[in-house]
């Protein structure tokens, strides 16, 4: 009944044109679970092999060079040599055995090696959460033994391609094609054949044994590419996954024509990302997805793609570089590249390797408001490089809004790269659904709930019905370091309410956030603020973190203190992708009848504003309140 129930919510958004698509796919896959056994590879095989030998004959690399940020210490090098990598919140170690590629990382339970589409994989499913044995099986982590191999010749080099080889072939051996967990996905094929290309090629003349890893390699592309090319992710799905499938089948077009049918894998993965670069990057530069790190995923893949295109002499469609240049400029406002916040989904995932420096040259922002993905970036102190970051932005992506928070009017603080008043992260996707829905949830944010419900609803783990709008009324900039803003959204219009946020940075040291909960019935609304160390500071608190300190205040009703707390479950942050630990969330409640105000007063340096200033500032508020609701 579950499973029924999941498939009639996601058939409730699709178009009459996404129906056909969907039924043409699973006839399809019903075709190749048939012929999986008896699939005639003899074309295929010969065009692979005239690929094995033309990539083999060239000394030069085939692909652009790219700007790495890749310095490790004996220690990281010792790990890198013992074939141990990341699988997000786990670690994991290469072992020569065909197990390792289906052992959950979590569970530790080995994933079944059927047919692809016969292993359940969503919530629910007894193997544990399907994004972390993805992870290893990008082959990701073979990037930074090629960096490795391909230095001065030495014990370490002939070392770091031994190993980057045997796992290319273990991968290869123990994952046949369509048979295992690592097909589910169209992306994460496009993904793997991304990393192999690049790992071959910056290894190229350090590998051991080239005739076989190249063979490996060759074929996992030519296995992959026409998996991908009929599985693609449109309509309803398309998002950063269809960035990813269209990405790969331009590397396997251009890279390798002696595969058939590579033209068309090239043709139409490029008219496709031109497409969608235009749609998934906003004008503003940031991304119809709600979620900033698949924002930079999706920037760093079209700019990968840029690249090549660039390195083969080859024209590159306009619409493509005004993305990447657009989202490098957007993503250049907020903290470093490896501290972005986790606003929306977050799944710790890159497009290539965390190694990978493509941004570099970017010059940042100081203070910016993006109108179209609706957030807003305010400098509070510049000595300190602290400043705001209001999320005025929609839900995400329609119809779905996959990958979207019900984070609606939140508010998050940075001293440079360091979260003082933090978004809580993503945790899981297809782990445990409780888990999955908290971190979603509008309590997980820094924002306003009311009778103790979410912004939107939560129909599926990647579905949301009753989507909000956010709307900003009015925004100040005086020429000093003096910004207000005031928006809006509808998410609790069914209950009658409406949130009202105004935030003012004012003189370089003070930040005042102040909600308006206007209604005319009783509710209970509750304001949430996320950080990690805090204090009592006589009748307010202090950021242990933060340096210089950082104090605030909280009015409108009595600060209840949680942490790591399962009922109710507040108190919890996901600082990376499958782990979890308590930090400090503190609750405002009031219960009563409607309008209601919050007021939240921080001060860097730990000085409070004056009252007087305090009091002029939500008066200015209220009036531009009052003005807007009388339109």
């Amino acid at each position: 009944m579950e499973r029924l129930s999941w498939y009639l919510k996601r058939l409730s958004i699709m178009d009459m044109r996404e129906v056909p698509h969907r039924l043409r796919e699973h006839a399809w896959i019903f075709r190749l679970r048939r012929q999986q056994n008896r699939l005639d590879r003899a074309n295929s095989a010969r065009a692979e092999d005239e690929a094995v030998g033309r990539c083999m004959g060239q000394t030069e690399p085939q692909l652009p060079s790219l700007p790495w940020d890749f310095s490790p210490t004996q220690e990281e090098t010792d790990a890198l040599l013992k074939g141990e990598a990341s699988a997000l919140g786990f670690r994991w170690r290469w072992r020569d055995d065909p197990a390792v590629w289906h052992t959950g990382p979590d569970s530790r339970r080995l994933w079944p090696k059927t047919f692809f589409a016969d292993i359940p994989y969503r919530l629910g499913n007894p193997f544990g959460d399907v994004r972390l044995i993805w992870e290893p099986s990008r082959l990701q982590q073979l990037i930074p033994l090629a960096l490795l191999a391909a230095r001065k010749p030495s014990e370490v080099t002939v070392a770091a391609a031994d190993l980057l080889e045997h796992q290319l072939r273990s991968w290869f051996g123990a994952n046949p094609p369509f048979r295992g967990v690592q097909y589910i996905s169209a992306m994460e094929c496009g993904l793997r054949v991304i990393a192999v290309c690049h790992a071959l090629d910056i290894a190229r003349g350090a590998l051991n044994d080239p005739g076989r890893s190249w063979t490996a390699g060759i074929r996992i592309v030519g296995t992959h590419a026409p998996f991908i090319f009929r599985r693609l992710s449109l309509h309803s799905s398309a998002g950063n996954h269809t960035i990813a499938e269209c990405a790969a089948l331009v590397y396997a077009g251009t890279l390798f024509p002696e595969i058939p049918e590579t033209a068309v894998w090239r043709r139409r993965g490029l008219a496709i990302l031109e497409q969608e670069a235009e749609r998934q990057i906003l004008p503003d530069g940031g991304g119809i997805e709600q979620a900033i790190w698949y924002q930079r995923f999706v920037i760093d893949l079209l700019d990968l793609v840029v690249r090549l295109l660039m390195h083969r002499d080859e024209a590159v469609p306009e619409r493509l570089s005004s993305a990447v240049e657009r989202g490098r400029r957007f993503l250049a406002a907020f903290p470093g590249r490896d501290a972005l916040p986790p606003f929306g989904d977050s799944d710790s995932g890159y497009a290539l390797s965390p190694h990978l420096a493509l941004d570099s040259e970017t010059v940042a922002q100081q203070a910016s408001t993006f109108e179209d993905s609706g957030y807003t970036v305010m400098p509070v102190d510049t000595a300190s490089s602290t400043r705001v970051i209001f999320d005025h932005g929609g839900l995400g992506m329609a119809p779905a809004f996959g990958h979207g928070h019900a984070d609606a009017l939140s508010v998050s603080i940075y001293q440079g790269d360091r979260a003082l008043l933090l978004d809580t992260g993503t945790l899981t996707y297809t782990g445990n659904a409780q888990w999955r829905r908290y971190f979603r949830s509008t309590p997980a944010h820094n924002t306003v709930t009311v009778d103790e419900q979410d912004q939107a609803r939560q129909e599926t783990p990647f579905q949301w019905s009753n989507p909000y709008t956010c709307a900003v009324v009015r925004h100040e900039e005086t020429d000093g370091p003096t910004h207000m803003i005031l928006a809006r959204h509808d998410g609790y219009a069914a209950l009658g309410v409406t949130h009202w946020r105004g935030i003012a940075c004012l003189d370089g040291a003070w930040t005042i956030v102040w909600d308006h909960l206007d209604g005319d019935e009783d509710h209970t609304v509750d304001l949430h603020w996320h950080c990690d160390d805090v204090d009592v500071d006589g009748d307010g608190y202090r950021l242990l973190a933060a340096d210089p300190p950082v104090s605030f205040k909280i009015e409108g009703a009595p600060v209840q203190r949680f942490h790591a707390s399962e009922n109710p479950r507040l108190g919890w942050i996901a600082p990376i992708y499958g782990r979890y630990r308590g930090v400090t969330t503190l609750r405002s409640r009031y219960t009563g009848s409607l309008p209601h105000h919050f007021l939240t007063v921080i001060g860097v340096g730990g000085v409070l504003p004056d009252q007087t200033i305090v009091e002029k500032t939500v008066s200015q508020l209220e009036l531009w309140v009052r003005d807007a609701a009388s339109d």
